[in-house]
């Protein structure tokens, strides 16, 4: 057996919380991240079926097959908050206990083959996903040694675990996109310097209020008003933080949109504008429109 340990600091404040809705981080989550961007590296697979074949010779599939990894938390030392889940409105109603910024963990992951690839992919689910709730808005963030801060490094994590991306201009995209109903990853861009997490956090939340739109996700709301019953999708862009000394910059990753065809003839009929380019670009570049 092998194992790798990965210490791990927050950049931004974890909501993440157990069956009681206390503070709480569990393995369970962090490995439902590992499977949802290892799906989302495979831009080019040719079939959904083949897609969980792979997954399962990852990850093992329930029932049939064992995973081949494990993954343990240890030492854990983050103190407990309450946060705001939209930080650009002041107000304090609708807090959420959480873990505070600053704190520290480690992630150990023990497998009988092929240790450098999980670890590679955990590192990826980290830089690209954060851990828990809003972390595609920012929460969650985490950082940890020798992260990649370029583009260029970036993309060569990535295609150690499938090579499939290059940079192109500002951005990294797949090489070959299949274009099947999932979401897999369009673009990855880095912005701006920010000078502190609750800097960026309140641009996201700006920027989020400001360029709503069905395809920056939406919630029962918007099902409501389209008469749609029990549909919500959520966000698929992403948007994380990467350590820049003693600042913070947004990295966001963009995913395939794969509508249900009720909700993609909703959406054409009343003629809702796609606003996920003004929203990413109000992150990117931390200006106002």
């Amino acid at each position: 057996m092998h194992k790798a340990v990965i210490s791990c600091v927050l950049l931004s404040p974890m909501l993440l919380r157990g069956v009681e809705q206390t503070p709480e981080l569990r393995e369970a989550s962090v490995k439902g991240s590992l499977r949802f961007w290892f799906r989302a590296l495979h831009a080019d697979i040719e079939s959904i079926s083949q897609l969980k074949d792979k997954e399962g010779q990852w990850f093992g599939e329930n029932g049939k097959t064992k995973s081949p990894v494990t993954l343990r938390i240890q030492k854990q030392n983050i103190e407990c908050g309450e946060y705001n889940p939209r930080p650009h409105r002041k107000e304090s109603r609708g807090r959420i206990k959480g873990f505070a910024e600053r704190g520290t963990f480690q992630l150990a992951l023990v497998s009988r083959e092929d240790l450098a690839r999980y670890e590679s992919m955990m590192k990826i689910a980290l830089l690209l996903g954060g851990l828990g709730a809003r972390s595609r808005r920012g929460f969650g963030s985490v950082a940890y040694p020798d992260m990649p801060t370029t583009l260029t490094e970036i993309a060569a994590l990535l295609n150690q675990v499938h090579n499939h991306f290059q940079v192109a201009g500002n951005k990294i995209i797949p090489i070959r996109k299949t274009g099947l109903p999932f979401p897999y990853i369009e673009s990855i861009e880095i912005g701006m310097e920010y000078t502190s997490a609750t800097h960026l956090l309140e641009q996201i939340g700006k920027a989020s209020s400001k360029h709503n739109s069905p395809y920056t996700g939406f919630t029962s709301d918007f099902a409501k008003k389209w008469e749609l019953k029990n549909k919500r999708m959520g966000s698929p862009v992403y948007v994380s933080m990467i350590s820049a000394g003693g600042k913070v910059r947004p990295v966001v990753t963009t995913l395939h949109t794969a509508f249900e065809k009720d909700v993609a003839e909703v959406i054409r009929s009343h003629n809702e504008q796609n606003l996920s380019r003004k929203f990413t670009d109000m992150i990117l570049t931390g200006k106002g429109e």
